[in-house]
């Protein structure tokens, strides 16, 4: 949510929403952030580059959501089409009874 957030800020304002998605589908908890994007993102084998100029600071939301993602046998899907980004979390979810 912090980079979607970020990456509307200097967008044209047709560029600059946000939509977030959560949804429980059977035992999965997806939740979907998208956001405008006039750019394609950069990638480089694979993985989405930061556009900030000092690269060993930031890069890191991504990867932080995959880690957290993966420790709950979960994934991250991200898309980039018609000038929206689209990442995607998919994780194991088990109700909780009260």
């Amino acid at each position: 949510m912090d980079n979607a957030l970020e990456a509307i800020k200097n967008e044209e304002d047709r560029f600059r929403f946000v939509n977030l998605t959560i949804r429980r589908i059977n035992d999965m908890m997806v939740i979907k952030v998208e956001n405008g994007c006039s750019a394609k993102p950069t990638e480089m084998n694979g993985s989405l580059q930061t556009s900030k100029e000092d690269k060993t600071l930031h890069g890191w939301g991504l990867q932080s959501v995959r880690a957290a993602a993966e420790r709950y046998d979960g994934t991250i899907e991200t898309e980039y089409s018609n000038q929206i980004f689209r990442a995607v979390v998919t994780l194991s979810f088990e109700a909780v009874k009260a």
